[in-house]
């Protein structure tokens, strides 16, 4: 025999499968791409500024060996060489170098303690700072040319930047290496929550049963998408519970409202049985009992009715209605009992509109709200009915009210639901409270809604509001007349 698969043991799953690893594995791989692409961006743009910086004082550099030249006076050598040389010992540690060139393109003078080796002229372009074998150098023509200086060239070497980058090369290795001992800790410890969370999703699915439907995820208050998470399962297993204990308060009442009858019927054949009677009690008795059967098959069409609404079952059947002539029809089958009761029944307003839906579903919804209109309606007291459509393809709203006792502010919540008796049907002792259910039922199928407006003492308004489809195309059947009745539950 197999085991039931919800009921046996959870899979223990490997640890590189589980969500922390998988987290803490993607969090520093992620992490550790972010650290270098950071790297490379800091040294790339440290290199960038340390060789414009550079290359600014070369810039400047060269500029004032030029300002020592003049077009028309003769240049002093021994002073400018000995300033050049100052300058050079005193920029020893960059290795900064002036050197001259003659016309030929070969070495003149070079500034002493020099050990950088700066190309000829002939191999660079003028005025452009450039990079030979670790020397950045600038190149210019001498604009007073004696023949022996035609042009100069001045450099550094590039130890200072070298030496730099490779410091920050050092330190970012370390940082990174430090950031790999770390990200995966960090990673896993925030997995941690998300992967409680998910257990105790788990656990909870697996406690929860049928009848044991109390249990809820715990909500930290963070705020992020693992408290919504908790939110959305705990409203979602509120909602369980209650269509469960809806069903089970269903089951609870339909099981008392048809046990009445059949206690009746019952009763009344052991009477029947209890001793010999004449033909005539007889017929009393088995008229007490076909009321009573035809009571209980009421019910149990209305049972049945609730069921198949719940269930959204669009049958074949539905086609386009002509709501507008279903209430005409109703208004005018009803209109001989209200003045039998001493009531108006009024029409206000009576739109045309038309519907897809279930006929005779529509025509019991019409039927039962102007029902419970004209039995909670005192003597010579007002029936309103109105439909208003304000246009194909919109919406069309049936109103159904009354002048009677209202309903109390209490009873509102709740008298759509199954079974619950409002206060003035309690009063009437009328009616199994399956009647305003039905109809919120009818109308949800065919994706209306319904509401109540009452105040306790001052009558009480139903109104449906039903989306529509064009009037053109609609039938209407040659239907029977339906015989008035007021016996439809509240």
């Amino acid at each position: 025999m197999h085991a039931n698969p919800v009921l046996s043991a959870p899979k223990q799953f490997a640890f590189w499968r589980t969500i922390r690893f998988r987290w803490a594995l993607w969090n520093t791989i992620m992490v550790l791409a972010t650290a270098l692409l950071a790297l490379y961006a800091l040294r790339y743009g440290a290199r960038w500024a340390l060789l414009k910086e550079l290359d600014e004082v070369l810039s400047d550099d060269a500029r004032e060996v030029l300002l020592s030249f003049s077009e028309h006076e003769a240049v002093d050598w021994a002073q400018l060489k000995a300033e050049l040389a100052h300058q050079a010992i005193g920029h020893q540690n960059r290795g900064w170098t002036v050197t001259f060139f003659d016309s030929a393109g070969y070495e003149t003078w070079t500034t002493p303690g020099a050990q950088l080796e700066l190309p000829s002229p002939r191999t660079q372009p003028q005025g452009e700072i450039v990079t030979t074998d670790g020397v950045r150098h600038v190149w210019h023509p001498t604009p007073n040319f004696n023949g022996e200086v035609a042009s100069f060239a001045v450099g550094v070497r590039l130890d200072l930047v070298t030496g730099m980058l490779a410091r920050l090369d050092r330190w970012g290795s370390l940082a990174v290496l430090g950031l790999l001992g770390l990200a995966p800790l960090l990673g896993y410890w925030s997995a941690a929550r998300a992967a409680r969370t998910v257990g105790e999703i788990t656990d909870l699915a697996a406690r929860l049963q049928a009848d044991q439907l109390d249990d809820r995820l715990p909500v930290l208050d963070t705020g992020d998408e693992l408290d919504r998470l908790s939110q959305t399962i705990n409203g979602f297993l509120d909602r369980i519970a209650e269509d469960a204990r809806r069903k089970r308060d269903f089951l609870a009442n339909a099981a008392h409202e048809l046990r009445t009858p059949l206690a009746a019927i019952r009763s009344t054949v052991e009477v029947a049985l209890a001793a010999d009677r004449p033909a005539d009690a007889y017929r009393d008795l088995l008229a007490d009992i076909l009321e009573e059967n035809d009571s209980q098959t009421e019910l149990v069409n209305q049972l049945l009715l609730l069921a198949e609404n719940d269930a959204q079952q669009k049958h074949p059947g539905w086609a386009p209605v002509e709501f507008s002539h279903l209430v005409e029809r109703a208004v005018d089958m009803f209109r001989g009992v209200t003045e039998e009761r001493e009531q108006t029944l009024i029409v206000q307003e009576l739109d045309a509109a038309a519907i897809h839906g279930n006929r005779d579903h529509l025509r019991q919804l019409i039927n039962n709200l102007v029902v419970n209109a004209i039995r909670y309606t005192p003597p010579r007291g007002e029936v309103t009915v109105r439909l208003t459509c304000r246009g194909p393809g919109s919406t069309a709203t049936l109103t159904v009210a009354d002048n009677g006792p209202g309903i109390h502010r209490d009873d509102l919540p709740r008298i759509f639901e199954r079974f619950y008796r409002s206060n003035r049907t309690r009063l009437a002792m009328r009616g199994s409270g399956l009647g305003l259910s039905l109809c919120k039922s009818i109308v949800e199928a065919h994706g209306g809604e319904i509401r109540c407006e009452s105040e306790f003492g001052d009558g009480t308004a139903m109104i449906v509001t039903l989306p529509t489809i064009p009037v053109t195309g609609t039938t209407r059947p040659n239907e029977p007349e339906a015989k008035p009745s007021i016996s439809v539950p509240a």
